[in-house]
């Protein structure tokens, strides 16, 4: 594979991870954890610390997802830091919501299918800014100078 098709291929994936991030970890993600903040009075304590926790996970993916885009190894080990500790801490979040979804009975008004359905939709799809955050860091670190 020749050089140019190479750079062409790294700056798909970036352009895929920047797109990738921003639906996924910052809006689905933060927007999750700002709806459960902002109806704290109706869900209580408990899942208004959730709430918080996921929009915590999602500043640290996005964050993570941002280091990634630059050529500094530094940078590179911060990326790989904050995209893996906000994928976990949303996954840790996401089975906490869940659990506490059916544990309730949470249904949709409409369709009366769980929830808890609906939050794994959302947010599972994180995986893919965070693998690709993660390869983009380990690949820019080995190939720098």
């Amino acid at each position: 594979m020749s050089e140019k098709s190479k750079k062409y291929i790294a700056v798909f994936f970036k352009i895929l991870l920047v797109i990738s991030a921003l639906i996924w970890s910052f809006f689905m993600v933060i927007m999750t954890g700002a709806g459960l903040v902002f109806n704290r009075e109706s869900y209580g304590r408990y899942i208004m610390q959730t709430g918080i926790f996921f929009i915590i996970s999602g500043i640290l993916m996005v964050s993570g997802t941002v280091f990634s885009l630059f050529r500094k190894k530094t940078l590179d080990i911060i990326s790989v830091v904050l995209s893996f500790t906000g994928f976990i801490l949303c996954m840790m979040m996401l089975y906490r919501l869940v659990n506490h979804a059916d544990r309730n009975g949470w249904t949709d008004n409409f369709t009366l299918m769980p929830i808890s359905d609906m939050y794994k939709e959302r947010i599972m799809p994180v995986i893919v800014p965070s693998v690709l955050s993660v390869t983009t860091a380990v690949r820019n670190y080995f190939s720098c100078k």
